[in-house]
């Protein structure tokens, strides 16, 4: 089920809200793809991950 729509104050019908989805997915699965990594199925796919970092920037210790 794709996420609510960026400007909810425009209506927009839920099956062109799915193929703008699906247009979204495929571009990342293609990329995905090219990288080695797994397909997402979903854009929210994006934002799932098992892993985090912590990292520092020598900008930003000053």
């Amino acid at each position: 089920m794709p996420g609510q729509d960026i400007c909810p104050w425009i209506p927009a019908p839920l099956d062109v809200m799915r193929q703008k989805e699906q247009q979204i997915v495929d571009n990342i699965n293609t990329t995905a793809a090219r990288l080695g990594f797994q397909p997402v199925h979903h854009f929210s796919d994006v934002f799932n991950h098992e892993a985090a970092f912590i990292t520092e920037l020598p900008m930003f210790d000053s």
